[in-house]
């Protein structure tokens, strides 16, 4: 998964509106006034959520109205309980900001914040947490790794009174009170993988996956409460996978906790050459995939792999969602950097649709091509989507709709035997799409300013994102218009802006 950096300062700040917090992840051994007591459960409130499978944390049911989770929930779907609607979005103002630290490979800001019982979690660039009243931006405590740069997503959730989340190197737990560590592993298979991703938490188990591990990533469940391994899963199982020299496979986003005692995860690319993917043949399973696993075991369930023997880079890796149609159907989804959409019936795995989003320029079976070597592709050649296209940054689903974030930038390959093209930015373009979840079809399609490097999130009748340059835009969920935007140096100078309004949140830049 290539890194992109966009213009401007990388030290970046947190960043308040009024009627809503825009939290962008900052720095900071703990430092500590402590967070406040927490509230009572507001079980009532939850008892009817959707969002809350078996084995939650008790924070998901207790703050299921904020913003707990990596994707606000554990089904990933990424809708604010939160006032902000077309009638009062352009009402949104500075409330405060805080000035960012630590930076990883794609600068300060590579996640947005977890939120509850009034206090933003939040992780930047190198790793370190700091927490936040979220009304005043108080800073409440801090806790520095200032690991290996990262290139990101990473981030933290909030789960059993502990804050658990990744450096490049290991999986730690705080004490969400104080900010102590309770526990931190750096020996997952043998120190040799890396991690960028934010955890997802159930059943007293984290689950956390490692990516640019030579060979194939790995799917971790840990004990929540000692760090231990109870199981891993291996995402590059065949022997020709295995002996690349490339990185390959893993998860980048967070995994997907299903209502079954399951967990999915979109799984990235092999790092093939034109050249490899051609001369020595192979599923590379199960990279471009998306894996349905047991939370006890680890087993593999189902699978789908979207593109065998890619080549170009299509990682399958953002956030599966969890959601029902309108006949009650469980559905889960995924989409990846081919500029595919995919429905899939939760029990079975059947496809049940597959949409293209974005431009795509004539390649989209080249790998398929190439496993059965019929492959007739000479370089140079353009394609989209490129290696930074397609859906970069998660999606938002609500009402029997999806809502999909997507870029479109063409990649020129002029060698067969190189890895990675080189991305035409100049050129670079993006757009909203929304799609009926029961029938795949796109409903409508909304150019957007620049590439949108934020995720989708769904405030009422809105559903935001943000874009490369640093726009901040809200569209109309019913036919796309664009209602509001603001442009990053319009709220304030300089940085990376990843945002949460109130229990709303953006995902960072990264590609």
């Amino acid at each position: 998964m290539p890194i992109l950096k966009r213009p401007g300062t990388w030290r970046g700040f947190v960043a308040a509106l009024v009627l809503a917090a825009l939290l962008a992840a900052c720095g900071g051994s703990p430092s500590a006034q402590g967070t406040p007591t927490p509230l009572p459960c507001n079980t009532s409130a939850a008892a009817s959520a959707t969002s809350v499978p078996p084995g939650a944390p008790v924070e998901d049911i207790c703050y299921a109205t904020e913003w707990p989770s990596p994707n606000e929930n554990l089904y990933n779907t990424r809708v604010a309980h939160s006032t902000i609607a077309s009638t009062n979005v352009s009402k949104l103002g500075m409330a405060w900001t805080i000035p960012l630290q630590g930076e990883g490979a794609t600068g300060a800001d590579v996640a947005n914040p977890v939120i509850a019982n009034g206090i933003a979690y939040l992780q930047d660039g190198a790793s370190n947490v700091i927490v936040v009243q979220d009304a005043t931006g108080q800073v409440l405590w801090t806790h520095e790794y200032n690991s290996i740069p990262s290139s990101g997503p990473n981030g933290v959730t909030f789960a059993n009174g502990r804050i658990y989340g990744v450096t490049a190197s290991g999986v730690f737990a705080l004490d969400a009170q104080t900010g102590q560590q309770v526990w931190y592993t750096t020996q997952l298979a043998t120190g040799k993988v890396k991690f960028d991703i934010a955890p997802q938490v159930a059943n007293g188990k984290v689950f956390v996956s490692s990516a640019l591990t030579f060979g194939g990533g790995i799917i971790y469940a840990l004990d929540a409460a000692t760090g231990a391994t109870l199981w891993s899963f291996q995402t590059v199982v065949d022997k020709m996978g295995q002996q690349l020299k490339a990185t390959a496979g893993g998860a980048w986003d967070a995994l997907l906790i299903g209502p079954d005692n399951s967990v999915y995860a979109g799984i990235g690319n092999p790092y093939l050459s034109q050249q490899e993917a051609q001369r020595t043949p192979s599923r590379q399973l199960y990279t471009d995939s998306i894996v349905k696993l047991s939370q006890a075991t680890g087993k593999l369930e189902w699978y789908y792999q979207a593109f065998p023997d890619d080549f170009h880079d299509w990682d399958l890796q953002i956030s599966p969602i969890y959601t029902t149609t309108a006949a009650g159907r469980p559905v889960v989804l995924a989409a990846g950097k081919g500029g595919f959409v995919f429905a899939f019936d939760a029990a079975s795995g059947q496809l049940l649709w597959k949409t293209a989003v974005g431009i795509h320029n004539g390649h989209d079976n080249d790998d398929q091509l190439a496993l059965e070597g019929t492959l007739q592709l000479t370089t140079p050649y353009i394609l989209y989507p490129g290696e930074i296209g397609g859906v970069e940054t998660n999606m938002a689903a609500a009402d029997g709709m999806v809502y999909v974030p997507v870029v479109n930038v063409p990649t020129t390959y002029t060698s067969a035997t190189a890895r990675l093209g080189t991305p035409d930015l100049t050129k670079a373009a993006g757009e909203m799409v929304a799609i009926d979840l029961a029938t795949g079809k796109q409903l409508w399609t909304t150019a957007l300013p620049q590439m949108p490097l934020g995720g989708a999130t769904v405030s009422n009748d809105l559903v935001f994102t943000a874009t490369f340059t640093g726009e901040v835009v809200a569209l109309s969920r019913q036919d796309g218009s664009i209602v509001w935007h603001v442009m990053e140096h319009e709220i304030y100078h300089g940085g990376e802006l990843s945002l949460a309004l109130g229990t709303y949140g953006v995902d960072s830049f990264y590609t």
